[in-house]
């Protein structure tokens, strides 16, 4: 069925809400408000604030069934505080990811290009899985697509050492140390997944993260997060598709208050705790941590959402990492 919805103007997109239910004390500062940020970006954080109920079918499987008018007490001022909680918490979480990222890619640029300049393009320095396998809709194996994509991005380089390179070494390409600067966040999390084991565990190790099987999930984990925040989407409570892989308890004790915990793991608490707990070892003297942990503190009050929804476990805040 094809959509039918009329576009609402802010005056009706602001009736609509109050009519379901929505607390708006100041319409100046509302309409401005829809003005400035879309009625439809701030539906995102209003959808938690929805009454709902449970409908029983008639085989007696029972679903929850979200309704349109909002719980009580609900207001449009609280729906703000979160949208710019999230914002904030958006740039804080890029501010750890930029560290992370660029010092992983002086880890494999440093450790395969020791060997070669042109690791990254020879199969021989990756899995078999990595240079085999055809994913489905390409019709290149994983390594050569990923070659393609990196190739394309340097022809199409603006960047000033790519230019001197050019001018210098024409239809050449570029060694890992440099190519390596080119690459997104996910570019580098699927060469690194591409990687020997040996090399992997070589780079988790420095991190204090026993086995590059478990570093390689961080990574895709923090890819996933780091799409969210980059396109400014919302973050506080939205799941990711990557489950990580933790290490044994004992082996990371920081971490064991969220083994088997699947919520936590795939929330933005599980993302925030890798992430500080892989800062730990890049920039030790970093302020990160506490800057996080600040920052939950203006987590909008109201009995309506929690901080629970993001993924934070109780009594997070005393884990030893945190402090």
């Amino acid at each position: 069925m094809p959509y039918a919805k009329p576009f609402l103007t802010i005056q009706q997109q602001l009736a609509l809400l109050q009519q379901r239910g929505l607390q708006i004390t100041d319409v100046a500062k509302a309409n401005a408000c829809l003005g400035r940020i879309g009625y439809y970006r701030l539906s995102g954080y209003l959808h938690s604030f929805r009454e709902s109920q449970v409908v029983k079918d008639a085989n007696g499987v029972t679903t929850t069934q979200i309704l349109d008018n909002y719980r009580a007490g609900t207001d449009l001022q609280t729906i703000v505080d979160l949208y710019v909680f999230d914002k904030k918490l958006r740039l804080l979480m890029l501010d750890a990811m930029e560290r992370i990222e660029v010092a992983l890619r002086v880890e494999v640029a440093t450790l395969l290009g020791a060997r070669s300049g042109w690791a990254h393009r020879d199969p021989a320095q990756l899995n078999q899985r990595f240079v085999q396998t055809v994913k489905p809709g390409s019709q290149l194996p994983q390594h050569q697509e990923w070659v393609r994509r990196i190739d394309d991005t340097f022809a199409r380089s603006k960047e000033d050492f790519v230019k001197h390179f050019k001018s210098r070494y024409a239809g050449d390409h570029l060694p890992i140390w440099m190519s390596i600067e080119l690459w997104e966040f996910g570019t580098l999390s699927v060469f690194f997944g591409g990687m020997l084991g040996k090399d992997k565990n070589t780079i988790a190790q420095k991190y204090g993260v026993p086995l590059g099987l478990e570093l390689e999930t961080w990574l895709r984990n923090l890819n996933v997060c780091r799409n969210i925040c980059a396109h400014h989407s919302r973050l506080w409570n939205k799941p990711s598709v990557i489950q990580m892989r933790l290490p044994a308890a004992k082996a990371a004790p920081e971490l064991a208050h969220i083994i088997g915990n699947t919520h936590a793991q795939t929330r933005v608490y599980g993302s925030a705790l890798i992430a500080t707990y892989l800062l730990r070892s890049i920039n030790p003297t970093s302020s990160w941590c506490q800057r996080f942990v600040a920052l939950t503190k203006e987590f909008p009050q109201t009995p309506h959402v929690s901080l629970a929804q993001a993924g934070f476990p109780t009594g997070w805040d005393k884990q030893s990492i945190w402090n």
